[in-house]
């Protein structure tokens, strides 16, 4: 377990926030894009109680580490209240939500803060100057709620075969945006199936139930299919790929 403390903060709304956190004495340890890592609070009432957070930022980044936080409970509301300098500890990394080594097609359905591995993931392949064919699903309640939502447009400069579609379940005013929920229709309408894409689901419990259970529709093999958090019993035909 490693001691690091907050050195970046930008509060996004009242129950999301994103922090940069770099190590006090060591260097920053090496970590592959889409993996996860457990964060305590010393000061908190149960110092020794772990917090599973997926890592936003890229390998290439020595600086730092970023994570996406939404206050769910006591401990998340208490952590959007900490500023620069607030010491935590961190052990890592782990999970296997990782793009392949030779992979010429990826789709990534993300709701809400599952956003935070896929970015990594995207920010990763922009530095090798990608051109695989990728394709995000972005889903949010409000444009206001979407974390990294202007340099997700940014990377589809950088990445020539990236495209975003965001989709808010509240009507997003005026924007290019898609109101409603992501669907099979529209899964359909964007994707080309015969590149036979890794798909790449993150999110709530819900919204990977719903998701994968779209994906069975369509006939996608569970050896292409990858989930960032633990999968349900209810998904029998999936294997899990991260247990946390």
């Amino acid at each position: 377990m490693n001691e690091y403390q907050i050195t970046g903060k930008k509060l996004l709304s009242d129950d999301i926030a994103v922090f940069q956190l770099s190590p006090v004495a060591k260097e920053l340890l090496t970590f592959q894009p889409g993996q996860y890592c457990l964060i305590s609070d010393p000061d908190f009432e149960k110092p020794e109680e772990e917090h599973i957070f997926s890592i936003a930022s890229e390998p290439e980044n020595r600086h730092h580490l970023e994570f996406a936080v939404r206050a769910y409970g006591r401990w998340t509301k208490n952590l959007l209240k900490q500023e620069k300098g607030k010491k935590l500890k961190i052990r890592g990394f782990f999970g296997k939500f990782l793009m392949p080594e030779k992979c010429g097609a990826a789709v990534f359905l993300v709701g809400g803060v599952g956003i935070s591995p896929v970015i990594s993931i995207l920010r990763h392949l922009a530095r090798k100057k990608s051109d695989s064919y990728l394709r995000l699903f972005y889903g949010n309640r409000t444009p206001d709620s979407a974390v990294y939502g202007t340099e997700l447009k940014e990377l589809e400069k950088d990445l020539p075969g990236f495209k975003v579609i965001e989709v808010f379940s509240e009507s997003p005013g005026n924007t290019d945006a898609l109101s409603g929920f992501i669907s099979r229709e529209l899964l359909t309408s964007e994707i080309d199936m015969q590149l036979l894409p890794v798909f790449f689901i993150s999110g709530p419990p819900v919204f990977l139930i719903k998701m994968a259970g779209i994906l069975k529709e369509l006939g996608v093999p569970p050896k292409n299919i990858k989930m960032e958090k633990i999968i349900s019993p209810r998904l029998p035909f999936l294997h899990p790929v991260n247990k946390k």
